[in-house]
């Protein structure tokens, strides 16, 4: 009986070791897709970015940059994120998440053991604008894993699941106003395109219900955060960059902060 315990908890740290590494590999997959995009958008080629990592001051090759793109990297470093990221002329959470338009809702995993969170909720938490973590990392889930309860169960929070639900809500908000943002841009792009007034006056009023849809969706993020006395002014992060496409959005279809 011993023998057998002794062999379930070797198999349960083998299971886990495995796991522990396929989210690793996956990590480092989902940087050399974003490093991939950004660099195709930039029109550099993958010398090119090798380059201008070496001016940096770090070199980053061009054959780490292919390998880190094609997911043969296993593990990228934090100090390849950050040249890279100046390199490319992106943020580094851009090379983490896929958080550009219209991928806000990518799924992405951001532990081991866990269920998969939109990109833009993750993105929230790493940069500290929602600081608690997404629904994968639920305090529940984290002392149900545990053997016991612990001191720093309590110190995380865990008494109050009320405030917790709060935020998470004013996350999902947050997610569902990008969403919008995105659609907008799409249809903002074919008002550009458009050949007559008619279709752009038809474009313009579909991005207007969607934007109004946008600033109706992040009041009620104000209000839900406002309700149980949490901070709700806006931060100099991701919910501050849809503020400023909302905003340049109406100033390029001539429309008022009322519109």
């Amino acid at each position: 009986m011993r023998n057998h315990d002794v062999d379930c908890v070797t198999m349960t740290q083998e299971n886990s070791d495995a796991r522990g590494r396929e989210w690793s590999k996956g990590w480092s997959q989902q940087i050399g897709d974003q490093v991939r995009s950004w660099r195709a958008q930039a029109g550099l080629s993958a010398q090119d970015l090798a380059d201008r990592t070496s001016r940096l001051g770090y070199a980053v090759s061009r054959n780490t940059v292919a390998s880190m793109e094609n997911g043969r990297k296993e593990q990228v470093t934090v100090q390849e994120v950050l040249v890279l990221a100046r390199a490319l002329q992106v943020s580094p959470i851009a090379l983490l998440f896929p958080v550009t338009l219209g991928r806000e809702t990518a799924p992405v995993f951001v532990m081991p053991q866990g269920f998969d969170v939109p990109s833009l909720q993750a993105a929230l938490w790493f940069t500290g604008e929602d600081d608690h973590a997404p629904s994968d990392l639920h305090w529940l889930n984290l002392r149900e894993a545990a053997d016991e309860p612990t001191e720093s169960w309590e110190a995380l929070g865990g008494s109050d699941s009320g405030i917790l639900e709060v935020r998470r809500l004013a996350s999902r908000l947050v997610i569902q106003a990008s969403a919008l943002m995105a659609a907008s841009q799409s249809l903002l792009e074919l008002f550009r395109s458009a050949e007559n007034a008619d279709t752009r006056d038809g474009y313009r009023a579909a991005i207007a219900l969607l934007l109004a849809t946008t600033d109706q969706t992040e009041g009620k993020r104000v209000e839900v955060l406002k309700s149980v006395g949490l901070p709700h002014e806006r931060p100099v992060g991701l919910t501050h960059l849809l503020a400023s496409r909302v905003a340049s959005m109406k100033f390029e279809l001539g429309m008022g902060d009322d519109s």
